[in-house]
């Protein structure tokens, strides 16, 4: 019997179920979860400024986001800017993309060690353990689902330019037509990931299940997707009150000159960095609610069969009961 400190994975849930027990997930292994986040998420989050840093770029960086650098006319003051903008928003990115991975992986990894467990809490040297043997399998499927992403993406921009060329109307119907599909095709592989690495299989295997799972619950994905999205949305607009309000103090500080456009800057950054910190990690619930979904998922086909042998069985015993009464 499930306690009010225990969540059974694998049982048929409604729509309301998946986003309660999304929540209760991630509060039953808050310590867990967010001590991985803190010692193998944050620091991922934190190498791109110290890179920057060591670089020398660090200061051309914060100088171009200044609140008067349109009034900079210097063309190598320009390109230094340019430069700093870019060797920075490139690291950024690579290590965004990492510290992304890791923060799936921690969810992926809770959820496998959380059902080896028989539905207890997990510990953080589980979800270690899990994040480093399935770190490559989860990379593996990022490099085929990012690009097959992105050029359904270009084909979907492609189409939209051709059509320009017919008229706005045409324009109007084809993307009424191409959104869809791919807000479709995204849904139907949001799991994609998850699936291969709960269930061990290739990426055809993989592509084939995700389909399979989805089939008639395409809509009910698709809600929890929206509905999970929602919720970390408004939840991340908490930690991103310390933004605005250094960046408040920072407008409103009486300093002027340089030095004052750079400590805004840098009063903002700090602002800006609890803000990406802490909505990176309510983001998780998005992940959470999806593979609760996947477990209700395999329950409704793959445990179909085996509920209607329990059903067949009642029926039997009520129908030799039955007979022996006309005796």
């Amino acid at each position: 019997m499930e306690t009010r400190n225990q969540l059974i994975l694998k049982q048929r849930r409604e729509f309301g179920d998946v986003i309660g027990d999304a929540l209760k997930f991630m509060k039953i292994n808050f310590q867990p979860m967010l001590t991985v986040f803190l010692t193998y998420v944050i620091p991922v989050f934190l190498i791109p400024l110290v890179i920057i840093l060591a670089l020398g770029y660090l200061p051309v960086f914060l100088g171009a986001f200044s609140l008067d650098a349109g009034e900079v006319t210097d063309p190598s003051v320009i390109m230094g800017s340019l430069m700093g903008m870019f060797v920075g928003m490139a690291v950024f990115v690579i290590f965004m993309i990492i510290g992304y991975m890791l923060m799936n992986l921690t969810v992926f990894g809770t959820f496998l060690a959380y059902e080896e467990n028989g539905n207890e809490k997990v510990t953080v040297a589980q979800i270690k353990e899990k994040i480093k043997a399935k770190f490559a399998n989860y990379l593996i499927s990022l490099l085929v689902i990012i690009p097959l992403m992105v050029v359904v993406y270009l084909l979907f921009i492609f189409i939209l330019g051709v059509s320009a060329f017919l008229g706005v109307a045409v324009v109007f119907i084809v993307f009424l037509l191409a959104f869809p599909a791919f807000i479709w095709l995204w849904i139907n592989i949001v799991n994609f990931s998850w699936i291969r690495i709960r269930e061990d299989i290739g990426v055809g295997e993989g592509f084939s299940r995700a389909f399979s799972l989805n089939k008639g619950s395409w809509w009910s994905m698709f809600g929890v997707v929206i509905v999970s999205g929602l919720i970390s949305t408004i939840l991340s607009y908490a930690f991103s009150v310390p933004f605005h309000i250094f960046s408040s103090f920072a407008g409103i500080s009486g300093f002027g000159g340089t030095e004052s456009t750079t400590m805004m800057v840098v009063i903002a950054g700090v602002g800006f960095l609890i803000y990406m910190l802490g909505s990176a990690y309510v983001q998780q619930y998005n992940t959470v609610s999806t593979i609760v979904k996947y477990y209700d998922q395999i329950e409704k086909r793959d445990g179909s069969s085996i509920a209607a042998q329990i059903d067949e069985l009642g029926d039997e015993t009520d129908s030799f009961f039955e007979n022996e009464g006309e005796y």
